[in-house]
């Protein structure tokens, strides 16, 4: 089994500590869709209310021609971008993808193409995506170009990886940011040492680790803890994140949180009898602020 790519090494923990919470979601209500045709084609609609009362959607349709895989992807801000990419890897590990996006109102300005390859095998995962606009008018603000290359390293059996994720500007080729993590990994716990640096006007470096395990109890099945402590070297801060999930029952789970801001997450998702998952979300900051907001999840699947 080869290794995942950057984003996911430490997605146990990130899921448990930001994964379907109102702070990171920012919807009051949403509706997701996902349904397979008999022709194989997938659709993924969702529609959302956001916590500022505006309400947008999207629609994404993903269909196999012979060996590729074509995703087709529209919202409601009038955003629109086409996928084309292998359905499987090549037997040597490699897979390229290719994506155009736009604006339907701003065509000129909006419009960029981007170009991903990905290499992975039994030690290594490496991805190097370059984006750039294919058009740019002179009456606005030139976008700038960007590539990003992220890789890892390391043993599935001894448990340890190591990885890097950087972006470079392709205006100026200097480095917007560069993050490494290393990483061990076993059945059950999952312990990481991250550094996060920017580059340019918001230069600063935050250094961390993070913890995952899997717990067993007489009463409550699949218990998970995770817990996430940062400093930011340049404002000299602090910040942590404390996490909890449990499975009440084989349809239900129950997650919660609270970092050092003094937000408070509460997550509980349950499994209906048909298609029908729905999730409650609720989100107070202990300390003031914003007070209680909440959210409402129906998926359809």
């Amino acid at each position: 089994m080869s290794f995942p790519l950057y984003k996911d090494i430490t997605k146990n923990a990130n899921d448990l500590l930001r994964k379907g919470y109102v702070s990171a979601e920012k919807y009051a209500f949403r509706v997701d869709f996902d349904t397979t045709s008999v022709s194989g084609t997938q659709l993924t609609p969702y529609l959302q209310r956001n916590l500022d009362n505006n309400i947008e959607g999207e629609l994404k349709v993903k269909c196999g021609c012979k060996d590729l895989t074509i995703t087709s992807t529209e919202n409601t801000k009038q955003d629109i971008s086409l996928e084309i990419a292998p359905s499987k890897h090549s037997a040597s590990g490699l897979k390229w993808i290719l994506n155009a996006s736009s604006n339907v109102t701003e065509l000129v300005d909006k419009s960029k193409l981007k170009g991903t390859l990905e290499l992975k095998n039994d030690y290594s995962n490496t991805s190097l995506t370059i984006e750039y606009p294919i058009r740019q008018s002179a009456s606005q603000k030139p976008v700038e170009g960007k590539t990003t290359l992220n890789s890892v390293f390391g043993s599935k059996d001894k448990g340890f990886s190591l990885g890097f994720d950087s972006e470079l500007s392709l205006a100026t080729y200097s480095l917007n940011a560069l993050n490494t993590t290393l990483a061990v990994n076993k059945p059950d716990i999952d312990f990481a040492l991250f550094s996060k640096k920017k580059f340019g006007s918001s230069n600063n470096l935050v250094v961390g680790v993070n913890y995952f395990q899997k717990l067993t109890t007489s009463r409550w099945t699949d218990t998970q803890v995770a817990s996430e402590v940062s400093y930011d070297l340049n404002d000299k801060s602090s910040a942590f994140a404390l996490g909890l999930a449990f499975k009440p029952s084989d349809a239900s789970t129950i997650k919660t949180r609270y970092d050092s801001k003094g937000l408070l997450g509460f997550l509980y998702t349950d499994k209906w009898n048909g298609p029908l998952t729905v999730a409650f979300g609720a989100d107070w900051n202990v300390l003031g602020g914003a007070g209680l907001q909440h959210s409402i999840k129906l998926t359809f699947k």
